[in-house]
């Protein structure tokens, strides 16, 4: 498993309690953030993906996954 980027990390955990409180705007803008800052970071552009759908953003979405 690759290590996580450490500039990303505190980001990491912060999109992933938005996400689980359904705060999905905020859990979007932070992994965007993350994905800025880390380009090879595939969970975290399949995560923003995630989110997309589940904001019906489908199309959207498929830009990221």
């Amino acid at each position: 498993m690759a290590r996580k980027n450490i500039l990303t990390r505190s980001l990491r955990k912060r999109a992933d309690a938005s996400l689980a409180q359904n705060d999905l705007q905020e859990a979007a803008a932070l992994y965007a953030k993350i994905c800025a800052t880390d380009k090879r970071d595939a969970d975290a552009w399949v995560m923003r993906g995630v989110v997309h759908l589940q904001l019906d953003e489908p199309a959207v979405a498929e830009q990221y996954c």
